[in-house]
């Protein structure tokens, strides 16, 4: 529990619904990322917040990227960038379904 919310994170992938059987891939290497946006979801907000976690998650995919890959494997490198992309459009696409509209508790960010 955080902050009275019930934690759902679970890793890359939704917690609820049809999407929650889906595992995309190289989930476990952007764990801790996907950990951190699934608090932020839980915590929730409005459409601005939603928009400031989803950007948040992309920035920290992308650093782990770099971070991980560096002076090394371009080729890996550039796929894992891809699918940070990937990730970005998901979350954009299909997160609004997770997201916690109700509570606009602003501790996350503010």
């Amino acid at each position: 529990m955080m902050g009275g919310l019930k934690e759902t994170s679970n890793g890359c992938g939704a917690c609820n619904g049809f999407w929650r059987w889906f595992r995309p891939p190289h989930s476990k290497f952007f764990e801790e990322e996907c950990n951190t946006h699934d608090r932020a979801y839980d915590l929730g907000g409005d459409y601005v917040d939603r928009y400031i976690s989803d950007v948040i998650l992309f920035r920290d995919m992308r650093k782990s990227v770099y971070n991980h890959f560096y002076r090394r494997k371009l080729f890996s490198k550039i796929w894992f960038l891809f699918l940070c992309v990937m990730y970005y459009i998901g979350v954009r696409l299909v997160g609004f379904t997770n997201f916690n509209y109700e509570t606009g508790n602003k501790t996350f960010f503010n």
